[in-house]
């Protein structure tokens, strides 16, 4: 919504499971295959490597965290960036920023069936 204008549909994903706003006013959206950036008339979509767990804006800079069981990404450009790892035996379930530094939570691997 903006204004007085009606409302409009911004994507054509289903099961968006993630929506964050920032403070310079980006959008910021989510779902199990992938995320998408809205800033104005841009939009940055990220196509994961997985599902994603969470999403976020870093609000002490202009960094869109997001996490798949795999790896951290900054996907705030159209060209994201790997921060972060799982460790062995581990999968990420979120990150975030802190006095400078990346923080992963992690939890024990998936086993296949």
């Amino acid at each position: 919504l903006s204004g007085d204008e009606p409302p409009r549909a911004i994507s054509d994903r289903w099961f968006i499971q993630s929506l964050w706003f920032s403070r310079d006013g980006r959008l910021g959206y989510a779902s199990a295959g992938g995320a998408t950036i809205l800033d104005g008339a841009d939009a940055h979509r990220f196509d994961a490597d997985g599902p994603i767990a969470m999403l976020r804006f870093d609000p002490q800079s202009t960094r869109a965290l997001a996490a798949t069981r795999a790896h951290a990404w900054d996907i705030a450009t159209a060209k994201p960036q790997r921060l972060a790892s799982a460790p062995p035996g581990r999968e990420i379930a979120g990150v975030d920023a802190f006095q400078g530094s990346l923080v992963l939570w992690t939890v024990p691997a998936r086993t296949a069936r």
